[in-house]
């Protein structure tokens, strides 16, 4: 029981992690696409980050 619970804990922590770096990395892709004056498209994109969170 102790080590189902501590697999599930590594999981969720794995999920987490890489939660946490598909976020930085679409704000990151989303500066980029404003930078280039593509404010529509990365407007849209954080909108899908953000719809992607909440889910």
């Amino acid at each position: 029981s102790l080590l189902c619970s501590f697999k599930g804990q590594k999981r969720r922590e794995a999920c987490v992690a890489a939660l946490q770096s598909y976020f930085s990395f679409s704000v990151w892709w989303a500066g980029t696409l404003a930078a280039k004056g593509d404010e529509r498209r990365a407007f849209l994109r954080s909108r899908d980050i953000l719809h992607f969170l909440v889910w």
